[in-house]
């Protein structure tokens, strides 16, 4: 972008990083990763079709991100956004960081890792136990529980004992 002195280049991208760091993608994205990542089979690094799928999904969801962006800024199309962006990381390196960060993000790897991240943690938040993964419950409830068996049984023999 001839003409665009640093500063608006710095500018422009904080205005990128805001948008696509806002709270309303963000709980979009998140909701997303809770509502499928329930189909991550942790016991393998095979990925199913399904996984690929859901990928193009998030793709997608990126994509609209981005268009959201353009017409927020008034840029005559997506090619506008690339060339400013590659422009503003052109020009300081904390703007090149950062779009090597967005590369990163929707890198296909990255996804499945975020995936993963969501199912174990959802499975954790919920007590449910995953194949490979340690317990759900919580060590604290688990001596809670022996700690009650242990009550339950002694209460069981002291019956006995009055009885006999």
């Amino acid at each position: 972008m001839q003409g665009e002195g640093e500063e608006d280049l710095m500018e422009f991208m904080v205005r990128f990083s805001n948008h696509v760091d806002g709270p309303e993608f963000n709980k979009r994205m998140a909701k997303f990763f809770r509502k499928h990542c329930h189909i991550v089979d942790l016991t393998t690094s095979e990925h199913s079709l399904e996984m690929y799928e859901l990928y193009q999904t998030y793709q997608g969801h990126i994509d609209n991100m981005l268009e959201d962006f353009v017409d927020k800024e008034g840029l005559p199309s997506a090619e506008a956004l690339v060339a400013k962006v590659r422009a503003a990381s052109e020009a300081n390196s904390f703007a090149s960081e950062y779009v090597q960060f967005i590369l990163d993000v929707v890198d296909y790897e990255s996804f499945a890792k975020c995936m993963q991240q969501y199912w174990r943690a959802f499975a954790r938040n919920n007590g449910i136990d995953l194949p490979g993964e340690p317990s759900a419950k919580s060590p604290s409830s688990s001596k809670a529980d022996s700690k009650s068996q242990d009550h339950t049984s002694e209460s069981k023999t002291e019956t006995k004992q009055a009885h006999k």
